[in-house]
């Protein structure tokens, strides 16, 4: 399932995605993973327990080398059914330089659950 949102923040460019993960052990806590692409990079909290049918719409603030992500779902109505997610921003034209990469697991968390410096030119 994809759910594509185009959100611009300066130049750079977020596409919101919502998948199905695959191969994870919900008894893991979630991860956050970073991965290159072509255009930028992807980041992926993977391991994310919700309700069947639960759309990943997300609050993302852009400020300078700051990108922080907040968690927000559209919960689906069904509580007897879960799924593992793996919510995705991907990241289209980033800055250059190191960047500071938060991910709230609640959209009113305060501090963030994964915290990771990313720098496109080198890590990408």
């Amino acid at each position: 399932m994809v759910l594509a949102l185009l959100l611009c923040c300066a130049d750079t460019v977020l596409v919101v995605q919502n998948e199905v993960c695959v191969g994870w052990d919900l008894d893991d806590a979630p991860e956050l993973l970073v991965e290159a692409t072509n255009k930028g990079f992807d980041m992926t909290r993977m391991g994310v327990e919700m309700p069947c049918d639960s759309i990943f719409e997300p609050d993302v603030e852009v400020d300078g080398r700051q990108i922080q992500v907040f968690e927000v779902w559209d919960r689906g109505p069904d509580d007897t059914c879960t799924l593992c997610y793996a919510p995705t921003v991907q990241v289209e034209d980033p800055r250059s330089g190191t960047l500071t990469l938060e991910w709230y697991a609640e959209d009113d968390d305060t501090t963030p659950a994964h915290t990771l410096e990313y720098d496109p030119d080198v890590d990408g």
